[in-house]
């Protein structure tokens, strides 16, 4: 009986978030003087007595996606480079073609990968490109000829050129951000479980025209805390593979800028413009919380609107649709 051959995954990380009003540009030398690893270094970093990110954060994206691949066994992880800069203003048009190319270089020279495990942040803006972390998902998805799956931050916006080139988009689910590694890893999780057709991935999302910023959005703290809570209790339903709510850097200058929410479903087939009801229900609770009222809500409608499973019937601000 032949032996399966391993599965090797490539991992690679382009994420900066922009201030769309910096009059400042950011450089690759902002990335090579922030954080920047390439090959064996990257892979040791994200070891078991690895630091991804020193003085940041031992413990991010590539690291929970490099465990994830050693407990499942048999997958090969292959590193890329990890390119990662503090916000600031957007790239310079010849900096996001440097990363770009070295993304597409990289994938190439690897051989025959099976997928990749892509960081961004989500809200990345660079002079004279629409789209850039779609474009760099799309680039991933061409030159490995593999699935791609892709992590975000919590406030990145999702466009529909991004959840068309990906069905595998997991964001953080906290605010402020402390499961990078989790994230890295459910991302890398569902890949693997695709990769060997134990799983049929399929995404479907919602843009919110909203925007909301502040303390409104820390997720153990009212009104995000319930919503947060609703969506870790749909990833226990069957055949929901996870469950997500983004609420996007306001200081972006994209078309479609708003709020979403997304879900990942085994094998339901939707098209990524349609949301089951999972992602829909959770819309509706976003374009609630976020409704202005003229009193405070009271003590028992709060618990009540809080009950797992409870649909909201504040639909009318979330049935728009953006269709850029």
């Amino acid at each position: 009986m032949p032996t399966k051959k391993p599965l090797r995954i490539a991992i690679a990380r382009i994420a900066q978030e922009t201030n769309a009003l910096s009059p400042l540009r950011t450089t690759i030398d902002d990335f090579r003087a922030q954080h920047f690893l390439e090959g064996e270094d990257l892979l040791a970093r994200c070891g078991v007595l690895g630091n991804e990110a020193p003085g940041f954060l031992p413990w991010a994206e590539l690291s929970g996606a490099v465990r994830a691949m050693r407990k499942a066994g048999d997958v090969e992880p292959v590193p890329l480079f990890s390119a990662w800069a503090v916000p600031g203003g957007p790239l310079t048009k010849a900096c996001f073609e440097e990363l770009a190319g070295r993304l597409d270089d990289g994938l190439r020279r690897a051989g025959d990968v099976d997928g990749v495990v892509l960081v961004l942040h989500g809200a990345m803006g660079v002079d004279g490109v629409d789209a850039p972390d779609a474009r760099l998902t799309q680039l991933a998805k061409d030159a490995s000829g593999g699935r791609v799956a892709v992590t975000l931050d919590l406030h990145a916006n999702l466009s529909r050129t991004m959840a068309e080139a990906s069905e595998i988009i997991v964001p953080y689910a906290t605010n402020p951000h402390r499961d990078h590694g989790r994230t890295g890893g459910l991302a890398a999780s569902i890949l693997i479980r695709a990769l060997r057709g134990e799983v049929d991935p399929r995404l479907a999302w919602r843009s919110l025209p909203m925007l909301l910023g502040g303390g409104a959005e820390i997720d153990f703290a009212a009104p995000m805390r319930a919503i947060f809570a609703r969506a870790r209790a749909m990833e226990k339903q069957r055949g929901v593979l996870s469950a997500s709510v983004m609420m996007c850097h306001p200081w972006n200058d994209a078309r479609d800028l708003g709020w979403s929410t997304l879900a990942i479903s085994d094998g339901i087939p939707r098209s990524p413009s349609r949301s089951p009801t999972s992602s829909r229900r959770r819309a509706g609770r976003c374009a609630t919380c976020a409704r202005p009222t003229s009193r405070p809500p009271s003590k028992r409608s709060t618990r009540r609107s809080a009950r797992p499973g409870r649909a909201s019937s504040a639909w009318s601000c979330s049935r728009r649709r953006r269709t850029s």
